[in-house]
């Protein structure tokens, strides 16, 4: 039997529990058995005992229960729509758990247009583009330009927008202001190509 240090009795407790004898000091623990035994020398090397009995002269005697009694109760905590309502967010945020605790995120408004081939277009409620999501309002849009409104958004300047899919998406000139998103400079984009505007507000 190999003697091991006070501080190692937790990690090879579990392990004690479930061997069979090695030695005259360690053996598998009897159902009935409630509490454990080991003998400690004065260096702190420490003897598991099978059973309880008086350690040799030098060492001293330790023992502990196999299992602990138990605790009190702890407190209940708030559930469901009551951990909900301490959580306070804004208007376009969303309640989120941040890993450790319930929060607020800042939710962004998205949307989305989109033709298959560029081309000359007239001025009437969404002849420019064949699909688009349904915050989308683009009945200002011509041939030049498009105003593009968001039903759900109070002030444009605070979005991102994107045009892509066309080769010459570049040369396409945005304005954002408060109540829109210009679009200008559309007929430079090349015609017969597809055009995807992409557009995510966060407040």
């Amino acid at each position: 039997m190999k003697n091991l240090k006070v501080g190692a009795l937790g990690a090879i407790v579990g392990a004690m529990l479930a061997t069979v004898a090695i030695g005259g000091y360690v053996a598998a623990r009897p159902a009935a058995t409630k509490q454990l035994s080991a003998c400690v020398t004065a260096d702190g090397l420490m003897h598991l005992q099978s059973k309880p009995s008086n350690c040799p002269a030098g060492q001293k005697k330790v023992s502990w229960n196999v299992k602990g009694t138990k605790g009190a109760r702890g407190a209940k905590g708030d559930t469901g729509d009551a951990v909900l309502d301490s959580v306070n967010c804004a208007t376009g945020q969303a309640v989120i758990w941040t890993g450790s605790a319930w929060g607020c995120r800042t939710v962004a408004i998205t949307a989305q247009l989109s033709i298959a081939s560029l081309g000359p277009f007239g001025g009437t409620t969404h002849s420019v583009f064949n699909s688009y999501t349904t915050n989308v309002d683009d009945t200002s849009c011509s041939f030049f330009s498009c105003s593009i409104k968001l039903s759900d958004v109070q002030d444009h300047t605070s979005c991102f927008v994107s045009i892509s899919g066309n080769s010459h998406s570049d040369r396409a000139i945005i304005i954002k202001s408060t109540a829109e998103i210009g679009i200008y400079d559309m007929d430079m984009m090349q015609w017969g190509e597809p055009v995807y505007i992409s557009i995510s507000c966060i407040y």
